[in-house]
């Protein structure tokens, strides 16, 4: 009886064993079967027609010009050196995916359209985290879309659309592409509106009003950066790091077609703490920019015109230079009429040839109270 209760002991113990085995394994599996459901592809795979391949290669890659990619996820998909090119990927999700070396010109990655009842529908890609290094996106479209923190370095944005501006069923309506805290070195922006305006007749009691609008780029790394003809007028670049970004026949402040002048819409470049050492910007028009508290250290704007932006004789919008360090920038010549210095750091900074007029000088006081001129007053 003895032998038969220990020959069952230990049968049940070697039951209760595999028991513990099979239940690791199934655990382990599952385990392994979720993984592979969340992680990105791993084996080529057909979407409306477009083969993505797996692990790209500059000879083995995706190549689905102007194919229909609206609303599919591809979120943390590799699509390096793919070819993209008219591709529709309006209301895609691309978090986190990768699209280095990838040909995305003229591509579709929003859709705005202003409907009979004139609301506006609006459908945009979410590409948030997402890899366009030394990508190309020109001419593609790009308003609304969500490009927060994303890797755009060396990326081509030319003559991209990142602005987008309706008079809606509930007054203005602006369709912006953010691009906060993105990594924009070296990207060409040229040609890109990164600003837009839209304006409508109302007749003859309102006449025409605009509404304005410009691209996010809050915090966003633009070293080295081509911002050459683009229109920065409503862009927001508050905090950007522009060190040696080339502004070649850039526009930085502008007015909205109206016929009344209480209806005007005017404005002038966000670069409130931005990095814009050593900046050349002689000769440019700044009237209205924000440049309060940017660093502007060494920075070239001899010639430069930072009067109030708006109407000769109805200055709407001040350029603010409040706080902003001036220390060895050279000014001579540059137009202050009614700009605010106020707080600001200078030292060996070039002043001959000012005009001043109505400026608040450094100390707090005006050129108005001080002869004419602030150089006294810094």
């Amino acid at each position: 009886m003895k032998r038969f209760s220990r020959s069952w002991d230990r049968a049940a113990h070697s039951i209760r064993a595999r028991a513990v085995v099979c239940t690791v394994l199934i655990g382990v599996l599952a385990m392994i079967a979720a993984d592979a459901a969340s992680s990105p592809l791993s084996a080529d795979t057909t979407l409306n027609g477009c083969t993505i391949v797996s692990r790209p290669t500059p000879a083995h890659f995706t190549n689905c010009p102007g194919a229909n990619l609206a609303g599919v996820n591809l979120s943390g998909v590799d699509l390096s050196y793919a070819n993209l090119s008219g591709a529709n990927l309006v209301g895609a999700n691309l978090t986190s995916a990768v699209f280095r070396y990838s040909d995305l010109s003229n591509a579709a990655l929003a859709a705005c359209v202003l409907e009979p009842n004139f609301s506006v529908e609006c459908n945009a890609a979410i590409a948030a985290d997402a890899n366009f290094e030394s990508a190309s996106l020109d001419a593609a479209n790009l308003a609304a879309v969500n490009l927060t923190a994303a890797q755009l370095r060396g990326a081509n944005l030319s003559h991209a659309t990142l602005s987008l501006c309706f008079f809606s069923i509930n007054g203005s309506d602006c369709r912006l592409a953010n691009l906060d805290g993105a990594n924009l070195t070296t990207a060409s922006l040229a040609g890109a509106i990164t600003s837009a305006c839209t304006s409508l007749d109302f007749g003859d009691e309102i006449g025409v009003v605009s509404v304005c609008g410009g691209a996010s780029m809050n915090n966003a790394t633009l070293v080295g950066a081509d911002l050459s003809n683009t229109d920065l007028s409503f862009t927001q670049l508050a905090h950007a790091n522009l060190f040696r970004s080339t502004f070649k026949n850039a526009t930085f402040g502008e007015c909205g077609a109206s016929s009344k002048l209480e209806l005007l819409v005017c404005s002038g470049a966000n670069l409130a703490n931005a990095n814009l050492t050593g900046a050349n910007l002689s000769g440019r028009h700044l009237n209205g920019v924000n440049f309060a508290g940017a660093e502007l250290d060494g920075a070239t704007l001899s010639d430069a015109d930072l009067s109030a932006l708006g109407l000769p004789a109805f200055p709407i919008v001040p350029t603010n230079l409040s706080l902003a360090d001036l220390r060895h920038a050279d000014l001579q010549n540059a137009n202050l009429a009614f700009a605010s210095l106020a707080g600001a750091r200078t030292g060996d900074t070039n002043f001959a040839g000012v005009q001043w007029e109505s400026t608040a000088c450094p100390d707090g006081t005006t050129s108005e109270n001080d002869g004419g001129t602030c150089v006294h007053n810094l």
